[in-house]
């Protein structure tokens, strides 16, 4: 249940603080004293856009903040499933900085206004002035048909294949649409495969074939060069054969210091080296030969590479293999068309049978409770003072599934004996759909563990007996459920638990919307003025104090 509710710098609240009571809170006041920006405020805690003219002061930020104690393990689980550490006491805030931006926390946690709308429905459930319109909505009806039937969880699993249903349908007709341009597109791209694949280039015979190429033509001035330095080291010059000499010389004398000992070492390590220079310059020159056809091959392939790399843009062999690999793996996943078509077919038939299992659960689950559904709710209307009412929920069978199921849906109403039943929303005057909406409210509260409830008005259009009754039915309510009441009616006022008063009151030219608990004597002349205006006579005084004893 809500315990405590904070707002500071929200309209006409400059600081507000409220510690609700278990059970029965009734909410009244002047028309415009600011009744509802409590609700507003609290619509914002169940995430409600925030609009940033709301702020009372625009240099300050507003904060909305609101204790929740008790728990459940449903509860529990869906707080740790978001993330968020559940507590014994969680706590809910909205912030609106200057400028209109909005932040939301839960238990100091930062959420998004998703999380904030899905955790917030498991603390309180706010019926505005709104929602009884909005039951003529298919949607609204569905939702509360699989409340009250316990169906909810099985219409998330219909709804989630459902999606995954329209969404293989959208790509089928995507690659049906795509088909011939597909097909445009698989030729191109399997000739460009086919053109790189015929290259056969591999990895590293670019650098190979430039650097023989290289070799090839200028192999004659090589080769002269490769015979000169032959010459030089073993010819004439007889370089290698003078470094062995010299290493000679000095050897007869290399024993009689460590300095010519290291010179003559040296000149030994020369001349071998040389030797062994020689010998590779011989061998490099018997095979540097003028090859045409090699360099031919070499040219052409060398032009081949050339050629594709300009083509797709690219400026090596590597970038020139992985395109031939993307291109490969493109064609295995669409190269056919049709295939592509059949299969994504066959997946949408296959889903679709889930869809329709799925349905057919839904559909008969929903059928077991129609009838105790209706006999519920005209026991709760009888007790309304709508002995004769007659509320049917008719599903109606469907072939095509729709986000609830292929069935459609109608809440039938009749107010009197021998009038046929037709639409709700057609049927019912004002005060006969709030008392439906409040019967609806009551079975659905019997089936969840929804801690608080909040009612904006749910009286409207209704007085007198009728006004009472309904007061003593959520007065019921209560006792299971803390309940919010935000009401015009002396009736329901005395079924008060806890009474509130919303003031609007006038200091150093500011106005402010004050809330302020009343005590009995003070709760019997609110109710007083509520039944005949400022300054209740005797008569409305009695009339207060017999509202409150019955």
């Amino acid at each position: 249940m809500i315990g405590r509710l904070s707002i500071s710098n929200y309209l006409l609240i400059e600081q507000l603080d409220l510690e609700w009571y278990p059970g029965l809170n009734i909410i009244t006041g002047e028309t415009g004293a600011g009744k509802s920006i409590l609700m507003d405020a609290l619509g914002l805690l169940a995430g409600d856009r925030a609009d940033p003219k709301c702020l009372r002061n625009p240099e300050k930020k507003c904060s909305i903040e609101a204790w929740f104690r008790g728990e459940n393990s449903s509860m529990k689980a869906s707080f740790e499933a978001a993330g968020i550490e559940f507590e014994v006491e969680n706590i809910l805030r909205r912030e609106i900085l200057p400028g209109g931006k909005s932040r939301a926390f839960i238990n100091d946690s930062p959420v998004t206004l998703d999380v904030l709308r899905q955790l917030s429905v498991l603390l309180f459930d706010i019926h505005g002035q709104q929602d009884s319109l909005l039951l003529g909505n298919q949607d609204v009806q569905f939702r509360l048909l699989d409340v009250l039937a316990g169906s909810t969880e099985l219409q998330e699993e219909y709804h989630r294949h459902f999606l995954g249903w329209k969404e293989k349908l959208r790509r089928l007709e995507q690659a049906r649409k795509n088909s011939s341009d597909l097909a445009a597109e698989l030729d191109y791209k399997s000739y460009l495969f086919r053109e790189l694949e015929e290259a056969a280039i591999q990895e590293g015979e670019q650098e190979s074939a430039e650097a023989r190429l290289q070799l090839q033509r200028n192999a004659g001035d090589i080769a002269g060069r490769l015979q000169q330095a032959h010459e030089m080291l073993e010819g004439r010059q007889d370089m290698a054969g003078n470094l062995k000499q010299l290493s000679l010389l000095l050897g007869k004398v290399a024993s009689m210091s460590p300095e010519l000992e290291s010179l003559a070492a040296r000149l030994s390590g020369l001349y071998l080296e040389a030797k062994d220079i020689a010998s590779e310059i011989s061998s490099l020159e018997q095979t540097m030969e003028f090859n045409p056809e090699q360099q031919q091959t070499d040219e052409e392939r060398l032009s081949r590479i050339y050629q594709l790399q300009k083509k797709h843009r690219l400026e090596s062999v590597s970038a020139l293999l992985k395109l031939q690999t993307d291109l490969g793996n493109w064609l295995q996943q669409n190269g056919n068309p049709e295939e592509l078509v059949s299969d994504l077919e066959k997946q949408c038939m296959e889903i679709e049978q889930d869809v329709l299992r799925l349905d057919s659960e839904l559909q008969q689950k929903r059928m077991e409770k129609l009838e105790s559904i209706s006999r519920d709710a005209e026991i709760l209307l009888a007790d309304m003072a709508m002995p004769a009412a007659r509320f049917i929920i008719r599903l109606t069978p469907g072939s095509v599934p729709g986000p609830f199921g292929t069935a459609g849906i109608r809440y039938l109403f009749s107010a009197n004996p021998g009038m046929p039943e037709t639409d709700l929303k057609n049927a019912a005057s004002g005060g006969e759909f709030s008392r439906v909406m409040l019967a609806l409210k009551c079975l659905m509260a019997s089936k969840t563990e929804m801690p608080s409830l909040i009612f904006d008005e749910i009286d409207t259009g209704i007085s007198g007996e009728v006004a009472m009754r309904v007061g003593k039915i959520i007065r019921q309510m209560a006792g299971r459920h803390q309940v919010l009441v935000i009401t015009h009616s002396a009736q329901m006022a005395s079924r008060a638990e806890a009474h509130w008063k919303v003031e609007k009151v006038q200091e150093s030219h500011q106005t402010e919307t004050r809330v302020r608990l009343l005590n009995k004597d003070e709760s019997i002349k609110e109710i007083a003025t509520i039944i005949s205006g400022h300054e209740p006579g005797k008569a409305a005084l009695e009339a207060a104090r017999e509202l409150l004893n019955a």
